[in-house]
């Protein structure tokens, strides 16, 4: 299966575009160098240099609050303080990490391959999920819609640029129905919760809290995030770093790294346990933030290793270069790096690393 990278977080470069100009003419362009087992041996120690302060970028999402809440804090063993900043695209990502606000943080496949190509001085270093049902197209009961070949003459509501758009472009492709038979409309999902109450829309691809609304309020599922994996479109979630930030400081990096991997083994043994840590900062009960937890899967480190290093058609870095070329169809960037390029941005040894420890 030929997988390709697309996550739900809209891409956007534009905004970064001064701030990566700025950047471009204070330092070149640097090659990330893959932490050294020297680097990481001494983490073990306690006598490794520490930032006073460092800065990580999530969502407020299940899988990321898991890991925020669940398992022993994070500055347990450290004299570094976190400062946890919200966001709500990749995008707005991309461009703290272009102008030095964030050290490291969570971000999707689509925006890491679009901040890449731009030449941002990040790697990544995890992968915290692998999207499920809980990004989907939904279509009202009432539309007549039961498969995406029912879409033919419809008008579906979907964040262009996003993963969710180009799911739905693929599902069209893969159903033979004609693009130019489908009636798109641009829609934020709040604008699309807002359009589907209206009766503006037959259907929407989209992903939480939306799909749950839509899915409340009259939908069904035509098809979802686990269907188009299985078909070659998985939608992923990864967690990068600045480079220089890991130069200097690669234990604190491999300690938020591990805190990643506990919160996944957790979620694995104890759903409900871990639920429970996060559910109320979502406005969630414990049943429902377990079963959002239950629609995403989590990758153990031996798994994310794996794709990492791939050098093939299912690997990351074959993935992320796919994704490029999507996006510069699509003109959100102007070059799509090679699959090489792609590669010397992907740093494994923090999950190894943490593996073998």
């Amino acid at each position: 299966m030929n997988l390709r990278v697309f996550p739900r977080r809209l891409t956007g470069p534009i905004a970064i575009l001064a701030l990566l100009a700025l950047a471009t003419a204070c330092a070149g362009p640097t090659t990330p160098e893959a932490a050294q087992p020297s680097d990481l041996g001494k983490c073990s120690t306690g006598s490794f240099a520490q930032p006073e302060t460092a800065s990580i970028g999530y969502f407020a999402e299940p899988n990321q609050y898991m890991s925020l809440k669940t398992g022993t804090a994070l500055s347990t063993g450290l004299t570094t303080q976190f400062q946890w900043k919200s966001f709500n695209s990749g995008a707005d990502v991309n461009t703290a990490m272009a102008s030095g606000a964030l050290d490291m943080s969570y971000i999707g496949g689509s925006p890491a391959a679009s901040g890449i190509a731009q030449g941002l001085n990040y790697k990544i270093i995890g992968m915290y999920y692998v999207a499920g049902e809980n990004e989907a197209l939904i279509a009202k009961s009432s539309s007549g819609v039961k498969a995406v070949e029912d879409l033919a003459g419809k008008t579906v509501g979907v964040p262009l640029g996003s993963t969710s758009h180009y799911a739905l472009m693929n599902a069209l492709r893969l159903a033979g129905v004609s693009e130019q038979n489908v009636k798109v409309l641009n829609l934020s999902p709040q604008q699309m919760v807002a359009a589907w109450q209206r009766g503006d829309i037959d259907a929407g691809y989209v992903w939480e809290p939306a799909r749950s609304q839509l899915l409340n309020e009259g939908g069904r599922m035509i098809t979802n995030g686990n269907e188009m994996a299985a078909k070659g479109y998985p939608t992923t979630g990864l967690a990068i770093v600045q480079n220089d930030f890991a130069k200097k400081y690669p234990c604190v990096v491999l300690h938020w790294m591990e805190k990643n991997s506990e919160a996944t083994v957790l979620a694995a043994k104890d759903p409900q346990t871990a639920a429970s840590a996060f559910a109320g900062d979502l406005g969630l009960t414990p049943k429902f933030a377990a079963e959002q937890l239950s629609l995403e899967t989590l990758w153990p480190d031996s798994q994310q290793i794996t794709y990492f290093d791939s050098t093939e058609k299912n690997g990351l870095a074959w993935a992320l270069a796919d994704t490029a070329k999507f996006l510069q169809e699509q003109n959100y960037i102007s070059n799509a790096p090679s699959q090489d390029a792609f590669r010397n941005s992907i740093d494994s040894s923090f999950l190894k690393y943490g593996q073998s420890g």
